[in-house]
């Protein structure tokens, strides 16, 4: 009798509502959401920075960082750009815009920073294969190809990908083991097939292949 007298009670369509909410949470998921993102840029502060600047060259020098005096190596660079960490590249252009502008002003203050090479220290890492087999192993992959001198080739990838224009335009370039290897590239596995091996990449560019690398990433590597 209550179970009769609740069905004749009600309006709602039960069915219905249930159908339209599944609508509504599934265009909900579809919809893309846009956030936008302003960033200011300031000199480093040797007073707040020292922490954030070596835990920057531990990361760049990798196993072989205790090799270095890193807290002497954050002091002298404090006052100098680095790139930040986990940036994404299109913030990069803009901040070698501001590098060159802020050289151009010094040099009409007749400061000392008329440079003529610039040296990159920058890092790649060697893509090697798991020791735990895939089906995907045997898969081409698109990653930079290096010959070795026994002629086999070995693939790399960038870390930083503003590299990749820095290196076409460089005067000379190379990478380098690190000496101390405290990992196996198994433990550093990010993909499905392959582990990755870091290296020390440098690049020696020209005042003008410096310059003309900058228009280059900005073509490469538009902010939108």
């Amino acid at each position: 009798m209550s179970k009769r007298r609740v069905d004749e009670d009600s309006d709602i369509d039960v069915s219905s509502t249930d159908e339209s909410d599944v609508e509504v949470g599934a265009t909900e998921e579809d919809m893309e959401e846009v956030i936008n993102v302003d960033f200011d840029y300031f000199d480093l502060n040797p007073q707040v920075d020292f922490h954030a600047t070596k835990t920057f060259l531990r990361q760049l020098f990798g196993d072989d960082a205790l090799k270095f005096d890193i807290s002497g190596l954050a002091d002298l660079i404090l006052t100098e750009n680095a790139r930040m960490i986990n940036m994404p590249v299109e913030v990069v252009p803009p901040m070698y815009k501001m590098l060159f502008e802020e050289m151009e002003r010094a040099e009409d203050a007749h400061e000392k920073y008329e440079f003529d090479y610039f040296l990159v220290i920058s890092k790649i890492y060697k893509l090697v294969h798991a020791n735990i087999s895939t089906d995907e192993d045997e898969q081409k992959s698109k990653k930079k190809k290096v010959s070795t001198k026994d002629g086999k080739e070995e693939e790399f990838d960038y870390f930083h990908f503003e590299d990749m224009v820095l290196e076409k335009n460089a005067r000379y370039h190379g990478q380098y083991e690190y000496t101390e290897k405290h990992q196996e590239t198994d433990s550093r596995r990010v993909f499905t097939e392959y582990g990755i091996d870091p290296r020390l990449s440098v690049l020696l560019l020209t005042k003008d292949g410096l310059k003309k690398s900058v228009p280059e990433m900005e073509e490469q590597f538009p902010p939108f």
